[in-house]
């Protein structure tokens, strides 16, 4: 068993299971316990007790709740004692000791009080059963006129059944993994062990993040998502990569056919040469004779049929006068020859004898 004092600030936590939820005897001056004071005047801390003035109309005193979280029992006592104020005249102390589990909603009294000077010492009950809920404590005197009423020495214990010994509430058991190795491992000393709720990590590509196990295999092929490599997967491209891990992104492809420039059906997006070359056919020869403003000038030979760009050049370099030659293999039968001057004043004879 454990035995714990709950001050204020604790006191909305599960209580363990045997505890002491409230004690004040005010020796500190301080009203430790009072969450509400509803009277003409004030509760008070006076002399080392808490004090309802005989000017008092009526007075309440009420604590502050704890949350009680399993089936158990509670022992409440507390000293009360009457007596009769400086002012002569008729009044009445008559008033209850009650509880509450349901945060205040309803309250069920433990011990009255007559009109009277009188001292209640331990006044309160054992044994009291209570269900889970928010249990408070009040003093109600609606009727006090002309007398003092003073509390002190307020205990109250809470006990519940803990088959372990381990000071939770059996009610409030909770079970987890207890393997250290285990992902979601539970240090907490009275967690019960289920060893069947562990788990653990594939020790290939899972990591445990806060008691979780990430994935990072998305695609579980055993590589590490960090780790994969995208390729091209095509079986009839030329850089066909065979490996059954590799992600596919066939943008990445290239396809076989003819890579020899000087070819017909030369093809520059092939990746590998497929054999299906054909003739190179006629020679053609372009000769430039730049001007003055060579970067002004540039030309194309354009297919008829193919409607491709078989030879092109330009724009030069402005003040080379060299003569430019290009040559390239016709397959066709009928091309267009295109020179461009951007400038527009031609490319002879002011700046030059270009042709």
């Amino acid at each position: 068993m454990v035995l714990t004092t709950l001050l204020c600030a604790c006191f909305l936590s599960p209580v363990s299971a045997q505890t002491t939820l409230m004690f004040e005897d005010y020796s500190d001056g301080a009203d430790d316990l009072i969450d509400v004071v509803a009277s003409d005047d004030v509760w008070v801390v006076a002399g080392g007790t808490t004090t309802a003035s005989y000017e008092n109309n009526g007075a309440l005193w009420q604590s502050i709740g704890v949350l009680i979280t399993s089936n158990g029992t509670i022992e409440v006592s507390a000293d009360v004692i009457l007596s009769e104020g400086s002012s002569n005249g008729s009044g009445y102390t008559t008033g209850v000791f009650q509880y509450s589990i349901d945060n205040g909603s309803t309250w069920t009294t433990m011990a009255s009080f007559p009109d009277g000077n009188n001292t209640y010492l331990g006044a309160g009950g054992s044994g009291i059963a209570v269900s889970p809920g928010t249990l408070k404590l009040r003093f109600d005197f609606p009727e006090l006129k002309k007398w003092n009423a003073s509390l002190d020495n307020i205990l109250v214990t809470y006990t519940c059944p803990d088959s372990d010994d381990d000071g939770v509430c059996d009610g409030d058991e909770i079970a987890g993994c207890t393997d250290p190795t285990a992902c979601n491992y539970d240090s907490s000393p009275t967690t019960d062990t289920d060893n069947t709720l562990c788990t653990y990590v594939d020790g290939i590509c899972e990591t445990c993040e806060s008691g979780l196990i990430v994935d990072n295999d998305q695609d579980d092929d055993g590589v590490c998502d960090a780790d994969e490599i995208t390729g091209c997967t095509d079986p009839v491209a030329c850089n066909y990569d065979a490996t059954p891990t590799t992600d596919t992104d066939n943008a990445l492809c290239t396809y076989p056919g003819c890579t020899d420039s000087s070819a017909c059906n030369y093809d520059a997006s092939a990746g590998c040469d497929d054999g299906s070359c054909t003739g190179t056919g006629p020679t053609a020869t372009m000769t430039i004779n730049p001007d003055q403003y060579g970067s002004e000038t540039s030309w194309s030979l354009v297919d008829d049929v193919s409607e491709l760009t078989v030879l092109s050049g330009g724009p030069y370099v402005n003040g080379d006068t060299a003569p430019i030659v290009v040559t390239g293999a016709l397959c066709g039968t009928c091309y267009t020859l295109r020179v461009f001057d951007s400038f527009g004043d031609g490319m002879c004879c002011e700046f030059g004898s270009g042709s």
